[in-house]
């Protein structure tokens, strides 16, 4: 941009009645002064494109985070949900992430689900205090390639599971 246009009126000076320019703005970028001062939409998105796109940005209508997105509940033992709408807004939540923390500092993730019945399901829990992972009744839990469903495990199989070693498998199966 020619320096000659930092001194193009932006706007009026509400104090003595006179004009404002862009080098009257004294907390702005050189970039953000030059954007200001765009003279079209070709100059404007070449500015815009030499901001580069490895920082914290909205692409093609996605936000993309570079680093990490920080969700601070005023109380601790607030929920924090997310939730998606997918299709028609029909104003009903199609998917949710639930966010929870104990006074104990222990915290709690949520991801539910609306399934056939229309209803939001809370499919999936991983609950910091009983260091367990807790799956919705009725759903199936698949593990690894093989897409075995633990879901129905019989007490006998969950004992099994649980054995350490193949010393406690045999000492289980009396052998």
């Amino acid at each position: 941009m020619p320096i000659e246009q930092a001194g193009r009126i932006i706007g009026k000076a509400a104090a003595a009645g006179g004009s404002v320019t862009v080098a009257d703005i004294t907390d702005a970028t050189d970039l953000g002064k030059d954007i200001l001062l765009a003279v079209d939409v070709p100059a404007l998105l070449a500015l815009i494109s030499a901001l580069g796109s490895s920082g914290d940005q909205v692409l093609d209508g996605k936000l993309q985070l570079n680093h990490q997105l920080v969700l601070k509940s005023v109380q601790q033992t607030d929920a924090n949900v997310i939730a998606f709408y997918f299709g028609e807004d029909d104003g009903v939540i199609d998917v949710a992430i639930k966010a929870t923390g104990t006074v104990d500092n222990y915290g709690q993730i949520a991801i539910s689900v609306r399934d056939d019945t229309e209803n939001l399901i809370n499919a999936l829990t991983v609950d910091g205090a009983s260091k367990a992972v807790l799956f919705q009744p009725g759903y199936k839990v698949h593990i690894g390639n093989s897409a075995v469903d633990i879901s129905k495990i019989t007490p006998f199989g969950g004992q099994l599971v649980a054995c350490q070693d193949k010393d406690a498998v045999k000492t289980l199966l009396g052998i």
